[in-house]
């Protein structure tokens, strides 16, 4: 059985395309659709309510489980991940969609040979245009985790259908409160685990930047201490293991110095090279702007400044959709 848990919070726009995009799958048994109310304070559930009304032969399929007090997306899913019975997980955010084939055929692949892991490609979509970022992926279990951890494979959860035994070995897995780079907390540690992975090179999951108050859309001081905590998951997780994760640390702290004040910035970087996470940076798997980006950030005081100059140029292309 695979079970699809979804977070539920202030989605009101968005449920009923993901919700009926849950249930309108190809694959009719052995799914179960745990959705986690985590307090939302919209119509998100009355209209998830709605759905499920329109669909009963999902009905026996979906639990709906509801939070007391709010907390966060890593809470939800780890709540959905209390409450699943299936084999397989896999996460769907639900301002998100999927295509009708998505899980049947992850299914398929995994049942062809107890795969540990399953993964497929994905779209992006804008408000007016949608995309395959097709990654270059691979069934080869160290290349691929060498991908995840330099930033060449996306850490999303939700087009990497995993075996519930491999969540259950890791603690923790997810982090209540660690609501940015969640993923990223989870992920590298369940590709260490998962020693057969399969790749299906078709995108079925929509990963929507439509919704102004998602996560990646927003920023709040909080998420740089949510990284970090991230990023030490992780390092001591890796380092007990001997395998060297300092690039998946710088990858966060340029993520924080993008969207900090200087005086934070400042502080982080102290922080991070204190520990030794910068005696040795490899640029190679960043893409061009990142890079230009990290070799000023990196170097701290007056190159701030150039960096602003060039964070608030692409803003404004990006404003008049020339870049």
């Amino acid at each position: 059985m695979l079970s699809v848990l979804i977070p539920v919070y202030g989605v009101e726009k968005y449920m009923a395309r993901c919700a009926e995009s849950l249930f309108n799958q190809s694959v009719k048994e052995g799914i179960e659709y745990i959705f986690v109310d985590d307090q939302s304070p919209d119509r998100s559930v009355e209209v998830l309510e709605t759905v499920i009304s329109r669909y009963p032969e999902r009905k026996e399929q979906v639990t709906v489980v509801h939070h007391e007090k709010n907390l966060g997306l890593a809470g939800a899913r780890l709540t959905g991940l209390n409450h699943a019975r299936g084999k397989y997980i896999i996460v769907c955010d639900s301002d998100d969609w999927v295509e009708p084939e998505m899980y049947g055929d992850m299914l398929k692949a995994a049942d062809r040979c107890d795969a540990d892991m399953v993964v497929c490609q994905y779209f992006v979509n804008f408000p007016d245009s949608e995309k395959v970022l097709r990654q270059e992926l691979t069934d080869d279990h160290d290349e691929f985790l060498r991908r995840v951890i330099d930033g060449e494979i996306h850490c999303g959860l939700w087009n990497k259908m995993v075996k519930r035994e491999l969540y259950e070995k890791l603690s923790p897995s997810f982090i209540t409160g660690v609501n940015m780079w969640e993923d990223v907390s989870v992920l590298p540690r369940l590709v260490h685990l998962a020693k057969k992975i399969v790749v299906i090179d078709t995108p079925y999951y929509h990963y929507a930047q439509l919704n102004p108050e998602a996560y990646t859309q927003k920023w709040n001081t909080k998420y740089s201490e949510q990284i970090c905590e991230a990023i030490d998951v992780n390092l001591k997780y890796f380092s007990e293991h001997k395998i060297n994760a300092d690039k998946l640390a710088q990858r966060g702290l340029l993520s924080i110095l993008l969207h900090e004040t200087n005086e934070n910035r400042t502080r982080y970087l102290e922080k991070f090279r204190s520990r030794g996470l910068l005696d040795k940076i490899d640029y190679s798997s960043m893409s061009v702007y990142n890079r230009m980006l990290g070799r000023l950030l990196f170097r701290g005081g007056i190159y701030f400044r150039v960096a602003d100059m060039i964070i608030g140029l692409k803003a404004r292309l990006r404003k008049h959709r020339l870049c």
